[in-house]
């Protein structure tokens, strides 16, 4: 089932290497050089997502013009096959600090969207031993009761309760 549903993914596909992607700016002049390491960058940060983007608009603008500060503002607009698009927006200094900062968020948001992690190419984690584990969620527990019992509020509760209990012995 699994691998019917993957080819059914992939056909059609583009590699992200010839997924369109479009720079546009608007105040901020970006270099040919810059142009092609944002390229890069983007391909690089979106292949694990090759198989699901469509298609990525990125525009650069330049918000306070020649008066300077931390004006430069990236957005990249990523459409995603089957899912709602993702947007990023991040603000620098200068274009290049501003791309590398939406590169990093749009990565970030494309993961979460999808739900793919990346595979870690570690050990196993350690399992631990019952008693040390039990002994860690007791402590957890007791502390966490220990909280509840000797409040105010639980002792003005509990004394309720016990009266109430009380008055229905009485009777």
């Amino acid at each position: 089932m699994t691998a019917l549903r993957t080819r059914k993914r992939d056909i059609g596909r583009t590699p992200i290497s010839s997924t369109p992607l479009q720079i546009r700016t608007s105040g901020a002049a970006l270099t040919a050089a810059m142009d092609e390491r944002t390229r890069r960058l983007l391909r690089r940060r979106l292949a694990r997502f090759e198989t699901l983007v469509e298609r990525v608009d990125v525009r650069v603008k330049d918000v306070n013009g020649p008066r300077g500060g931390v004006d430069t503002v990236a957005r990249i607009h990523v459409s995603v096959a089957g899912r709602p698009p993702v947007f990023v927006e991040e603000r620098a200094a200068d274009a290049e600090r501003a791309l590398s900062r939406a590169a990093a968020s749009v990565t970030r948001a494309m993961t979460s969207t999808t739900g793919k992690r990346r595979q870690a190419a570690t050990r196993p984690a350690r399992r631990s031993t019952r008693k040390r584990a039990n002994r860690r969620t007791a402590s957890t527990l007791s502390r966490r009761t220990r909280r509840a019992k000797h409040t105010p509020k639980s002792r003005a509760s509990r004394a309720k309760l016990q009266r109430s209990r009380s008055r229905g012995r009485a009777r």
